[in-house]
């Protein structure tokens, strides 16, 4: 069994060493946040926001789910989307996949998984919108993360539609929608928006 009590060893060397090396620091966050993005991705421990980023705390607002989906009727995404555009004004919203994603492969397994399945269906949506394409892939691996591709794209249109995001961007030209995908085999960050640099 893992002893939990090492992660409240490690918080107080974490929180001495940030105060030593930053005076102040925890007095500026707790006053406010200022993120320049909104960064929607897997809830796959193996993918870890900010050390991927190369960024510290503050600076990235997350939401994280199963296969990193953004669905109109998901009421927490919906409201975490509007938070960080509205009040937040972040500049950037990132939809982030990662390639070896469960979620992606489980929602084309047909075993129950109890409350998974409903959720997965909206996965299973992506798959079945994109199959002729994803079908004609023979590898397995490589087509659950074109797979992932697609679904990150698919989130990123979702997001594009939303009221909160089309009168920011019409008023103020942001945010930016940014798909992104982390290969887990090289620790990489890729911008799927073939537009970009």
């Amino acid at each position: 069994m893992v002893d939990y009590r090492k992660i409240f060893v490690h918080n107080r060397r974490w929180a001495k060493r940030k105060r030593t090396l930053h005076p102040g620091f925890f007095r500026r966050h707790f006053n406010k946040q200022k993120p320049d993005f909104l960064y929607i991705g897997c809830s796959d421990s193996r993918v870890s926001v900010e050390k991927l980023m190369g960024v510290d705390i503050g600076e990235v607002f997350v939401h994280r789910n199963i296969a990193n989906i953004v669905s109109d009727d998901d009421e927490n995404v919906k409201a975490v989307i509007q938070y960080a555009v509205e009040v937040l004004k972040v500049q950037h919203i990132v939809v982030a996949g990662h390639t070896g994603c469960g979620g992606i492969k489980a929602s084309l397994e047909d075993c129950s998984k109890g409350a998974i399945d409903q959720w997965l269906q909206k996965v299973k949506k992506v798959y079945t919108k994109h199959q002729k394409r994803l079908e004609k892939i023979e590898d397995e691996a490589t087509m659950l993360d074109e797979f992932s591709k697609l679904n990150v794209l698919e989130q990123c249109q979702n997001i594009a539609h939303l009221d909160c995001v089309k009168k920011s961007i019409a008023n103020t030209g942001f945010p930016i929608i940014h798909p992104w995908m982390y290969d887990m085999s090289n620790g990489l960050l890729h911008d799927l928006d073939k537009n970009k640099k």
